[in-house]
């Protein structure tokens, strides 16, 4: 996970839970099918539309973070 992606879901944790701990980040991280990492996000999280929101982009950032990393 690159640093910009990290800080960017400690940011959103903090606000959507008010910690920037990453352990359900990290688990979603090793999660292929994006409806369960939503699954997962909504089960720990709630489902609030800000949740929705977090999960739609970080399901985005995690598909993309892979070329991103080689990028650099």
């Amino acid at each position: 996970m690159s640093s910009n992606f990290e800080q960017w879901c400690k940011d959103q944790m903090g606000r959507l839970n008010g910690t920037d701990d990453l352990a359900l980040v990290s688990f979603c991280m090793t999660l292929q099918d994006p409806d369960e990492i939503r699954q997962y996000l909504v089960a720990y999280l709630g489902s609030t539309p800000a949740v929705s929101s977090f999960a739609t982009e970080f399901i985005q950032r995690k598909v993309i973070e892979p070329a991103r990393e080689l990028a650099a």
